[in-house]
């Protein structure tokens, strides 16, 4: 597993996704917030540099936590295949 880097998508009450992902931003660790166009869920955070409990207390006590976040799910990556240009 690449310690320390996880992708967290985030579900957001109708119209919140844009101030929810900018809270989200000034969080630490977090790397980058992108809005996601369709599917189930309206933001993904990519996120590094925390230990496995500074992750959990990430989503658990602040992400989940904010106004408008409905669900969030972590994803975290094994390995990476290759790096684009």
């Amino acid at each position: 597993m690449e310690e320390g880097r996880a992708f967290i998508l985030i579900r957001t009450a109708t119209g919140m996704d844009r101030e929810v992902g900018e809270k989200i931003l000034k969080m630490k660790g977090v790397e980058r917030v992108y809005l996601l166009v369709g599917g189930d869920y309206d933001l993904i955070a990519e996120v590094s540099g925390l230990s496995w409990q500074e992750l959990g207390e990430l989503v658990i006590n602040k992400i989940r936590r904010l106004p408008g976040v409905e669900m969030t799910h972590t994803l975290l990556p094994s390995s990476m295949i290759r790096e684009g240009s």
